[in-house]
C-alpha cells in the first residue's frame, strides 16, 4: 500500500500457514485456525488440531459397536447382523431364509442376531441343526404305550394286535374280537368266544364235526391256538376236518409242540427283572464274613456281590445266606 497514512490488513495465512497444523483463515486483523472434518481445535493449543472420538458413549452414530479412526470411525456388527445402508445401523439377519433353513434338517426359528433349529413331532434334536426319529416303541415301559406291539415309522409309530384282538380307539390298546358277532364266528350252532379267539359248541344230543382250527381246545393255551395254526397253515389246512388229518400231518403238529422256538425280541424293563449281574468282586470280601477286604468294618450281602444265578431260589437263598452271614458278622 502506497498511502503512508493508512493500514492494511496482513494476511497470517501466508507465511507458514499462520502457524496452523491443519487449516488457516484469515480475517480482518487476525486470523484463527480450523480444522478439517473429523477433528477438533485443541483446547490448551488454538493452532493444534486433535482427533474427534465420535464413538464416544454420549454421541456415538453406531447403532452397536463403533471403532474410531484418525479423523473418522467406523460401525461393526455382531455375528447374526448386516449394516444397513447408511452405514450406522444393524438390522438382523434372517439365517432362516438362506438356502438349507441355516442349516436345519426340518423347522428354522429366527431370533434377534441368531436363529435356533426345531423339530417336529416325533423326532429329536441332535447336535443343535439334525433331527432324528425318536423310536417310540423303546421309550415307554410298554412297547411305546402299546399293550402289545409297536412299530417304530419314521416320526411316529402305530401299535399293532396278534391275532384275535383288534385296535381300540385309542390306537394303543388291544381289546378282543368278537368273532362270534359275525357270522357266529362260521359256527354252525353256539359260539363262544373267548380271548383273543373263540370254539364252536353243539346243543346236547349233537357233537361237533369239527375242523381243524377248533379242535386245539384241550392241547393249547387259547391264545397259543392261533399262533400254531398259523404256523402250520402251509401244512395243515385249518378248515379241513378232524377226521380227515393224515398221519403226517399229525406228525407235523406233534413236531411243533416239541421244537417250538421263541426269540427274545427285547428285554423288559429293568423293573421287572429278577436277578441283575455285576456287583463286588467276590476276591475282594471275606467269604467267612462277608467283609470287604479293602475296607474294614464294610460289609456286603445279596446282589450288591458279583454272584447270580438261575431262577428258582438259588439268588433268594444267596440274598438270605450272605445277608445273615454279613449281619452276624458285623454284629460282632
Amino acid at each position: 500500500m502506497n498511502d503512508p497514512k493508512k493500514c492494511e490488513d496482513v494476511n497470517e495465512c501466508v507465511v507458514h500457514n499462520g502457524g496452523c497444523s491443519h487449516q488457516c483463515v484469515n480475517t480482518e486483523g487476525s486470523r484463527y485456525c480450523a480444522c478439517k472434518p473429523g477433528y477438533q481445535v485443541q483446547h490448551d493449543d488454538p493452532n493444534e488440531c486433535e482427533d474427534i472420538d465420535e464413538c464416544d458413549d454420549n454421541s456415538s452414530p453406531c447403532s452397536h459397536e463403533c471403532i474410531n479412526s484418525l479423523g473418522s470411525f467406523y460401525c461393526i456388527c455382531p455375528s447374526g447382523f448386516r449394516m444397513k445402508d447408511d452405514n450406522t445401523t444393524c438390522e438382523d439377519v434372517n439365517e432362516c431364509l438362506a438356502d438349507g433353513l441355516g442349516g436345519c434338517s426340518h423347522i428354522c426359528h429366527n431370533t434377534l442376531g441368531s436363529f435356533i433349529c426345531d423339530c417336529p413331532e416325533g423326532y429329536v434334536l441332535v447336535g443343535n441343526q439334525t433331527c432324528r426319529d425318536i423310536n417310540e416303541c423303546l421309550l415307554n415301559e410298554y412297547e411305546g404305550g402299546c399293550s402289545d406291539d409297536c412299530k417304530n415309522t419314521v416320526g411316529s409309530f402305530v401299535c399293532s394286535c396278534p391275532q384275535g384282538y383288534a385296535l381300540a380307539r385309542d390306537r394303543r390298546t388291544c381289546t378282543d374280537v368278537d368273532e362270534c358277532h359275525t357270522k357266529n364266528g362260521g359256527c354252525s350252532h353256539i359260539c363262544s368266544n373267548t380271548a383273543g379267539s373263540f370254539y364252536c359248541k353243539c346243543p346236547v344230543g349233537h357233537y361237533l364235526d369239527e375242523d381243524f382250527k377248533n379242535c386245539l381246545d384241550d392241547l393249547l393255551p387259547k391264545k397259543m391256538i392261533p399262533v400254531f395254526i398259523n404256523l402250520l397253515k402251509d401244512k395243515i389246512n385249518p378248515d379241513k376236518k378232524v377226521n380227515e388229518i393224515t398221519r403226517a400231518e399229525r406228525l407235523e403238529l406233534a413236531a411243533l409242540f416239541k421244537n417250538f422256538n421263541l426269540s427274545v425280541k427285547k428285554f423288559r424293563d429293568i423293573d421287572e427283572a429278577i436277578i441283575t449281574c455285576g456287583g463286588i468282586d467276590t476276591r475282594e470280601i471275606y467269604s467267612n464274613k462277608m467283609e470287604s477286604k479293602l475296607v474294614s468294618g464294610l460289609y456286603f450281602a445279596g446282589e450288591v456281590i458279583d454272584v447270580d444265578a438261575y431262577t428258582g431260589g438259588f439268588n433268594l437263598q444267596i440274598a438270605f445266606s450272605t445277608g445273615k452271614l454279613a449281619g452276624k458278622s458285623a454284629a460282632d
